[in-house]
């Protein structure tokens, strides 16, 4: 109530200093404006800041008008308010300060890794992904992050499930975000609570905040970094750069450096604005999500100075059906897999057979290293018993024919073949996943 008397006393004196019917005029429209901008928000209690911001964003123009000045003074005096309550509320304004101060919590985390502060945060910043930390276990708190970065760098919020599903579709937008100081697993956060409120701001991708690596150095920096008891963690902003091999399902698609591949993952139809084939320069960030490792994604460029190929078979490792089983990860028990992480790692050679299990009246083509008579299997059990790769791609998964099928000459039939495959996971129901680069199949002999 005070910030509304002091404000209605500073339009009182600005409007005693200008001169002519039209301040008047332009006085009530400024406060006609305002006051659209608080009935559009979706929520009761409104930030000076809001008004402020979007105060500002709306005096995009050259000209010197009388209601440009009284505009302009408005907004300095709201934001000077704004300012002068942070300071005296003792909040961190800086993302910068934030991770100076949370070296203060390293010796108050819990047995999770995990801290939780009195101190309390306001910033700025544009909202770039959203993820699931999955576990649900007392102790790390809500299991949902968010993403934001501004001008300083990035941080991490943890937030309810509320918090998270209002904002799926608001990537790329500006908040205004109060929240708690905390560690999560070794990175630092803000525990947000209330909803974060949509500002106005010139966009920015931030490009120099981004750390160029090859593979290789990604994959080194994640095996290093802490994870939950589901194998989850989050980490910096990356750039590398990779060729576009395969769409693994909507949300992840294959990339190659020519030497290592790495899973990216993004929102929904992210994959509609990139090309198989081309080689871009994609801006991320590294997490781990059940132990395996991969890039969340941001934005990405086009990147026509760099050539990189496909693969080359002589050079490929081999992947067996017993020993791949052999190599899984638990959940719940030890704080990091890096047999199971390294498996993401390349492209695999595959030498066997395909066959196929039923579920639903429909097949599913999966890769064994013996021939099994032209008998399939009766279920996704009798499948991942016999130690069968299951094949994660479309035209392999729910079929009435094999018309589509790249296997369709060879599923079933004593045909040895031989193709490249990348490892996808190994799924919950206990059997391991591949993708298979479906223009690599070739025959090897006929028995």
């Amino acid at each position: 109530m005070k910030y509304k008397i002091i404000i209605g006393l500073s339009l009182l004196l600005l409007l005693i200093g200008c001169n002519g019917k039209s301040s008047t005029s332009l006085t009530s429209d400024t406060i006609s404006s305002s006051n659209t901008i608080w009935s559009s928000s979706e929520y009761s209690s409104i930030e000076l800041s809001d008004f402020s911001s979007s105060t500002v964003s709306e005096e995009s123009s050259n000209t010197t008008s009388c209601n440009d000045t009284i505009s302009s003074q408005i907004s300095s005096e709201v934001s000077s308010l704004d300012s002068s309550s942070i300071q005296d509320n003792n909040y961190i304004t800086s993302i910068k300060e934030c991770k100076e101060k949370a070296k203060q919590l390293t010796s108050e985390v819990n047995d999770k890794n995990v801290a939780e502060s009195d101190l309390m945060v306001n910033i700025k910043a544009k909202l770039l992904a959203r993820f699931d930390a999955i576990t649900t276990k007392s102790g790390y708190g809500d299991r949902y992050k968010l993403l934001v970065v501004n001008s300083e760098g990035y941080i991490y919020l943890k937030v309810d499930v509320k918090i998270y599903s209002k904002l799926e579709n608001k990537i790329g937008c500006y908040f205004d975000i109060v929240g708690n100081l905390s560690l999560y697993c070794g990175e630092v956060e803000l525990t947000v609570s209330d909803m974060p409120t949509e500002i106005n701001h010139v966009d920015d991708q931030y490009e120099n905040l981004y750390t160029s690596k090859s593979l290789r150095q990604i994959y080194d920096h994640l095996s290093s970094i802490y994870l939950n008891c589901k194998g989850c963690g989050y980490s910096s902003l990356v750039k590398f750069t990779g060729k576009y091999l395969a769409t693994m399902d909507d949300v992840v698609l294959l990339f190659s450096d020519g030497d290592n591949i790495i899973q990216v993952h993004g929102p929904k139809k992210f994959k509609n604005g990139l090309s198989v084939g081309t080689v871009y320069d994609i801006y991320g960030a590294m997490n781990m999500y059940n132990f395996k490792p991969g890039i969340e994604y941001i934005y990405s460029k086009v990147n026509t100075q760099t050539s990189i190929n496909d693969y080359d078979k002589s050079k490929l490792n081999t992947i067996e059906n017993e020993k791949i089983y052999a190599i899984k990860y638990e959940n719940d028990k030890n704080s990091n897999y890096p047999s199971y992480s390294k498996q993401f790692e390349e492209l695999r050679i595959y030498k066997g057979y395909a066959n196929v299990y039923q579920k639903d009246y429909k097949y599913n083509v999966v890769l064994n290293d013996k021939y099994n008579k032209g008998v399939g299997y009766d279920t996704y059990t009798s499948a991942k018993n016999d130690k069968a790769l299951f094949i994660k791609n479309e035209s392999c998964v729910g079929l009435t024919d094999f018309t589509f099928c790249p296997f369709n000459e060879c599923v079933l039939e004593n045909v040895y073949i031989e193709v490249v495959v990348a490892p996808y996971l190994w799924n919950t129901n206990k059997y391991w996943q591949v993708y298979v680069l479906e223009n690599s199949i070739s025959l090897i002999s006929n028995v």
